[in-house]
């Protein structure tokens, strides 16, 4: 499974590590994802989506059959 966010588009990115002497190294930063079971047609499904994403689904409801047939699409 990719680490990138069905709903959000959210991935990880590339920035600098700054240090005190203002020494810059690439470090990445890691989107903070869940690995989630969601019921559908009573069947179970496990999806890898992104906390804020999570939050996107509980606010707007979007549809989780769109989630799922993306998904399966993989």
């Amino acid at each position: 499974m990719s680490k990138i966010c069905i709903i959000t588009n959210k991935k990880n990115i590339i920035g600098n590590k700054i240090s005190n002497s203002k020494k810059k190294n690439k470090r990445k930063f890691y989107v903070n994802f869940i690995k989630k079971k969601i019921l559908f047609k009573n069947k179970i499904y496990k999806i890898n989506i992104s906390t804020s994403g999570l939050r996107t689904i509980k606010k707007k409801k979007i549809n989780i059959n769109n989630i799922i047939n993306y998904e399966k699409k993989k």
